[in-house]
């Protein structure tokens, strides 16, 4: 097979998974809208307005919060880069993440963007990004954790269900761990290195890789130092990713709002959205859409959201306001464009 023809067959298996990647998004869409019999038009005609538009609003603030705590990052590394143009950078990975299979799909945008802003600090600006994504996921492993720990205290009975419940939770806390021992590995790198088979490595390493490669991953180490040496900036990005994700919860009780839900209670609301959120994080679908909705659904049906219609209506409205903002960051993809070719 000539290389050409198995970059072809790579390219067509590439678009293959990402049209079922799409596919299976509607699909679940769709089966969550049936599941409780809801008509989205319908609800939306006769939703409460005042809600329902403050939930827009709400998550373009989230876009623009987060695009804060990227500039936060940014400049710890001397890079400094408007508010606007974080915000639209922020957007436009939101939009090719609806495209492309799995949450973190638009970083790899982020990064292409953000290469004719970093000058000669292209190392350093790529790892705010990755820095971004991982505080950024701390933040939600940290309150999905508190969130699982009050479901377990007052809803123990909810175990006994099994599936999709053992399943969101068993995704948090592994999920939880993971980013725990990664912490602690990047904040006790020195001790860590003087284990002698773990030093044997390293230095095996450093004699075989070619030396771009160690100068790379010495931009890339110092780089995290400077985070470990900056733990106020550091603590703060994870306070807001941590606000973030709260606000979260606050659109999906605005939906509710809307939607006439009256019995769930604010802490319902939280848990189900970041068990929601965790398991959105499964690169199937583009921004994680439908598998999302199904798990958000499922728990509101758990907590007995009322009327049943709700329980559709939220996460799919949800989704369905990810994809406006979405559209938004289309909108400034295609004008920043055009800025550089005038």
């Amino acid at each position: 097979m000539s290389e050409e023809h198995h970059h072809n067959l790579k390219t067509m298996l590439g678009w293959l998974l990402k049209l079922l990647g799409v596919v299976l998004a509607v699909w679940l869409v769709r089966r969550t809208l049936t599941s409780a019999d809801a008509d989205l038009g319908v609800a939306l005609a006769s939703a409460w307005k005042a809600p329902l538009i403050a939930a827009v609003v709400v998550y373009g603030v989230v876009n623009l919060i987060a695009a804060w705590r990227w500039g936060v990052l940014l400049k710890v590394q001397g890079i400094c880069i408007s508010l606007f143009d974080l915000f639209r950078l922020t957007l436009i990975g939101v939009f090719f993440s609806n495209i492309i299979p799995g949450s973190i799909s638009g970083d790899l945008i982020k990064i292409a963007y953000l290469m004719r802003y970093a000058g000669e600090r292209k190392t350093e600006a790529i790892l705010t990004i990755a820095v971004d994504r991982f505080i950024g996921l701390g933040g939600l492993f940290l309150v999905a954790l508190v969130s699982t720990f009050f479901l377990l205290v007052n809803y123990p009975e909810l175990l006994q269900q099994g599936g999709i419940v053992v399943y969101a939770i068993g995704a948090v806390c592994s999920g939880g761990v993971a980013m725990a021992v990664a912490a602690v590995v990047i904040a006790q790198r020195e001790p860590i290195l003087r284990i002698k088979p773990i030093a044997a490595v390293v230095q095996w390493l450093a004699r075989v890789l070619p030396r771009w490669l160690n100068e790379l991953l010495a931009r890339v180490i110092a780089a995290i130092d400077l985070y470990r040496s900056h733990p106020v900036a550091t603590l703060k990005v994870l306070l807001v990713s941590g606000c973030i994700h709260t606000l979260l919860a606050g659109m999906n009780l605005l939906l509710g709002k809307a939607f006439h839900e009256h019995v769930m209670t604010p802490l319902q609301y939280v848990i189900t959205t970041q068990l929601g959120n965790v398991t959105g994080l499964l690169p199937l679908t583009p921004g994680g859409l439908g598998i999302r909705d199904s798990v958000t659904s499922y728990f509101l049906n758990v907590f007995g959201a009322s009327p049943q219609e709700a329980m559709a209506l939220i996460p799919v409205t949800y989704s369905l306001i990810y994809v406006i903002w979405a559209l938004v960051g289309a909108v400034f993809m295609v004008t920043h464009r055009g800025e550089e070719n005038t």
